[in-house]
């Protein structure tokens, strides 16, 4: 039956439901990672299977000289895009490496960004490195948040970190861009002063 070619997926699906009493999963680390099965049967035999177990999720591993890059990249205060374009071109790991892939990464490792801010606190004003936050240049303009908001829009400002969503922009207040958003306020000025007459 469970061979059958007319034997639907939901159908092999209601016969495992029937023959199967319990599944046991334990992890096994020593002398490898990996998972033993424990099948319970309704008959009362119990079949027993052994899996090698991924280190990282997809089956992808890092190796040591991977995770000691990344180490001396966080080091240095470098992002995880970063971290991930430099991995790629070295082809470290023998994997393609994400953002978010370096993020998993530091998690497992216990290595955290110098300058990250916790998700449940308020990004300061100003970070260690000396970026801006978005409340950081509204306030070194004495402007709104969403005015910094519709620079980032207009491109008066370009974030170098961040941005997106659920994450925090974060700015380099440098004399080119000092400049760039003075410029912008002068001629919003002028526009406004001229619409007023």
């Amino acid at each position: 039956m469970w061979r059958a070619a007319s034997s639907t997926p939901q159908q092999r699906k209601n016969l495992l439901r029937i023959l199967v009493s319990e599944v046991t999963l334990t992890p096994i680390d020593v002398p490898m990672r990996a998972t033993r099965v424990q099948v319970l049967w309704e008959s009362g035999v119990v079949t027993e299977h052994q899996l090698p177990r991924a280190r990282y999720a997809g089956g992808a591993r890092a190796s040591r000289d991977a995770e000691a890059l990344v180490r001396r990249l966080v080091s240095t205060g470098a992002y995880d895009k970063e971290i991930a374009d430099t991995l790629n071109h070295e082809r470290a790991g023998g994997r393609r490496w994400t953002e978010e892939a370096v993020a998993r990464l530091r998690l497992r490792l216990g290595v955290s960004r110098p300058f990250a801010t916790p998700a449940h606190e308020p990004a300061p004003d100003r970070r260690g490195d000396g970026l801006w936050s978005s409340r950081g240049v509204a306030r070194r303009f004495a402007v709104k948040t969403r005015t910094v908001s519709g620079w980032v829009k207009l491109g008066v400002l370009v974030p170098v970190d961040g941005g997106g969503p659920a994450r925090a922009a974060w700015f380099d207040l440098d004399d080119d861009a000092i400049r760039r958003v003075e410029a912008y306020l002068a001629t919003s000025a002028k526009f406004h002063r001229r619409g007023a007459s």
